[in-house]
């Protein structure tokens, strides 16, 4: 039995995100290539089938420059159709758990049209949500309550402790898109 993926999202246009890298010359390859798994499937490429997925879902590494010692510009490209017209989930595609990796930060975004389109900015801007979060000046602290899947009753309990202890910001894990 063959499997069979609807064409338009293999042709899905794709947005980019310049990626600062602080790394050795050796290891800036492997680095580029985990961040474009990282921020699509979470896995290792040995785990993606050919079929239907192959790579159009990945991350893929379309410019990479030094611009100092041990320091790299590496542009890596994301079809729109991954962040499922979702700001979280775009977020999430960005920087995600990458954010975890040191020596990694995002220098640039460069969307497209159609994601322009749907997401129109900031409600409050971080003047409001400060206001909102009574955080004037002190960080404001967010995690996300894991793993995902835990039924309504213990992703309630664990939120509830998480803000007695003082977050500002909880949400489910990841993937942040409209799950059932």
């Amino acid at each position: 039995m063959t499997q069979t993926i609807d064409t338009a999202w293999t042709q899905t246009p794709r947005f980019s995100v310049v990626y600062r890298i602080s790394t050795t010359p050796d290891m800036i390859e492997t680095i580029a290539q985990a961040i474009c798994l990282e921020q699509t499937v979470e896995v290792t490429r040995t785990l993606i089938p050919p079929n239907p997925i192959g790579n159009w879902i990945l991350g893929n590494i379309e410019h990479q420059t030094q611009i100092a010692p041990n320091t790299y510009h590496v542009t890596i490209s994301y079809p729109i159709a991954i962040v499922a017209n979702e700001l979280p989930q775009l977020l999430n595609v960005i920087l995600g758990n990458t954010s975890l990796t040191p020596g990694v930060r995002v220098e640039q975004l460069n969307l497209t049209t159609e994601l322009l389109q749907n997401f129109h900015g900031p409600r409050y801007g971080i003047t409001g949500i400060r206001n909102i979060l009574n955080a004037p000046t002190r960080p404001i602290l967010a995690s996300a309550i894991k793993p995902m899947g835990l039924n309504i009753k213990t992703l309630a309990q664990k939120a509830h402790h998480m803000a007695l202890g003082g977050l500002d910001i909880i949400k489910d894990d990841h993937s942040l898109t409209n799950q059932p």
